[in-house]
């Protein structure tokens, strides 16, 4: 196998294409991964390239060769790469041109995005991982509004059947239509009706047990802040924010819920909770994600709150971070390694016709307590 010298791969490929932000919430391994996985996609690294060493990395973007090791391990894990001792780690080829090729369509994984946050980050390993180990090709999608230009893109690049991420409500029916044209397709952490079918995650009942969480610990004025409801995860987590407060016979107080319908939903977040803890003083918050639960303590940081102290606070994603924060932050973890996975599975068995549609399965969430909640003191 012919390997190019290091160096120059690292002058002419990477500069400028290889952005590292501490700012970010995702951890820096992660980030050091998709922009070597978008360098390989984007043909900037080819099969058969060496990636520079781990020193080399380390020292050129200032993170730690820990970081970089870490980030080299995943991209192995997933066969993007080999390790091979003593001659650094070489770009694989690609996969044969006969496997089945998978199209992926959604905006939140697109291939030149930016700032990903922990959920979207994770869920595209799930599915590059799922990938390898089928041995098929994914290719992601540009964010198509019409069923013909759908169809045209699948027939141009030889496409079998369609993934589709975190959908909005608006695109439930052209779901509909590409079903209707007997395509196969599965959405993917999206509840969906009128027989599409979905792998989602039961986001409603795990805001239901967050607030039953919270009540048997006494506390009775529970806020909630989440995204736009145009989100089905959001409006599921809205829905069992209801429902838990009706089953724990707490009166629901509309200035308690914040839903944040644009923009950036970390600074959103940290406006409505800074709000709502100057005008209704609640003594939890639910936040529906990694965003909103950064933007509480941000607010909490302006107002000279502390957690659990001045207010508990649970979030949904076991995001990177959450174990992290001071104090580590108590979560709703969904199991995104599993929508990935099962996505692909069934996918490739309804192309094979080894299963019949229509396929609606909820997977179950996960409550995992750190030091960000207490009992509501009397």
């Amino acid at each position: 196998m012919k390997c190019k010298n290091p160096q120059t791969i690292a002058n002419n490929n990477m500069n400028n294409k290889f952005a590292i932000d501490i700012r970010r919430s995702s951890p820096l391994h992660a980030q050091v991964k998709q922009n070597l996985v978008r360098l390989i996609e984007s043909g900037a690294l080819h099969a058969g390239d060496r990636i520079p060493p781990e020193i080399e990395l380390a020292r050129e973007y200032n993170i730690s060769r820990g970081t970089v090791r870490m980030a080299l391990a995943e991209l192995a894990r997933e066969g993007l790469i080999i390790r091979r001792q003593k001659r650094g780690s070489v770009v694989l080829g690609k996969m044969s041109d006969n496997a089945i090729r998978i199209g992926v369509w959604s905006p939140v994984l697109a291939l030149k995005s930016s700032g990903m946050d922990y959920y979207t980050a994770e869920l595209e390993k799930s599915l590059r991982t799922a990938a390898r180990d089928q041995k098929i090709i994914l290719l992601f999608l540009p964010k198509c509004n019409h069923i013909d230009q759908i169809v045209q893109l699948m027939a141009s690049n030889d496409i079998a059947g369609l993934l589709v991420p975190a959908p909005s409500r608006k695109d439930e029916r052209l779901l509909a239509e590409i079903q209707k044209r007997k395509i196969a397709c599965v959405s993917i952490s999206a509840k969906l009706g009128n027989g599409l079918n979905f792998i989602a995650v039961d986001h409603e009942r795990g805001a239901v047990r967050a607030v039953d969480y919270l009540a048997r610990l006494g506390h009775r004025r529970i806020g909630f802040t989440a995204g736009s409801s145009d989100f089905y995860d959001s409006a599921a987590r809205y829905a069992g924010y209801r429902k838990g407060l009706e089953k724990n016979q707490i009166a629901y107080d509309a200035g308690l819920a914040a839903i944040c319908e644009k923009g950036d939903w970390r600074i959103e977040a940290e406006k409505a909770v800074f709000r709502m803890l100057k005008e209704k003083k609640p003594s939890a918050l639910i936040t529906g994600g990694e965003q909103f639960s950064l933007g509480a303590f941000k607010a909490m940081a302006r107002l000279g709150l502390t957690v659990p102290a001045d207010m508990s606070v649970i979030g949904f994603d076991d995001f990177f971070m959450a174990a992290h924060l001071v104090p580590p932050l108590t979560t709703i973890s969904q199991p995104v390694d599993e929508l990935g996975r099962l996505g692909i599975e069934t996918l490739l068995g309804l192309i094979r016709g080894k299963i019949k549609p229509p396929v609606q399965m909820n997977l179950q969430t996960k409550l995992i307590v750190r030091e960000s909640v207490k009992r509501k003191e009397n």
